[in-house]
């Protein structure tokens, strides 16, 4: 007895379309776990994209801090709160600096409080100054809980 190889039998076509259909149906499921992970890594990249531009936010506060201090002491009735310009990109994204005179012991010590906001989040910064003999020296930063010591 020979066999067409042209029409395989019935059994074999319906196993071959179960086995497609199959195949077809685990490829759906693995796109639509490849697009959910793809939109979670996004959402996290944008996220330490943010807070990587709040901490060089934080760095030009820092360094604007100390010619505020300078400022302050040389300049009677100077502002206690000073908003730094960003560059139109930032400010465009609803960027806003500000530093901010928050007391310390009078002609010995400065503290000073910096704000940055960046695309709904915020990040603070506080910055201890101290007089010594050759004049203002930044003594401790603290972020958001985390203190350091100069």
């Amino acid at each position: 007895m020979t066999h067409n190889t042209h029409n395989p039998p019935r059994t074999s076509r319906a196993f071959a379309t179960i086995v497609a259909l199959s195949l077809i149906a685990l490829m759906g499921a693995a796109m639509v776990s490849l697009m959910a992970r793809m939109k979670n890594e996004t959402a996290v990249t944008r996220r330490i994209g943010i807070e990587t531009q709040l901490r060089q936010m934080l760095l030009v506060g820092t360094m604007t801090s100390s010619d505020m201090v300078l400022t302050r002491n040389k300049t009677a009735g100077r502002s206690d709160v000073w908003n730094v310009p960003l560059p139109s990109e930032l400010a465009g994204r609803g960027g806003l600096l500000t530093l901010r005179r928050i007391g310390g012991r009078e002609g010995l010590e400065v503290r000073i409080r910096i704000d940055a906001v960046l695309g709904g989040r915020t990040m603070r910064q506080t910055l201890r100054y101290v007089r010594a003999r050759r004049g203002w020296g930044l003594a401790e930063a603290m972020l958001e809980g985390k203190r350091t010591k100069f």
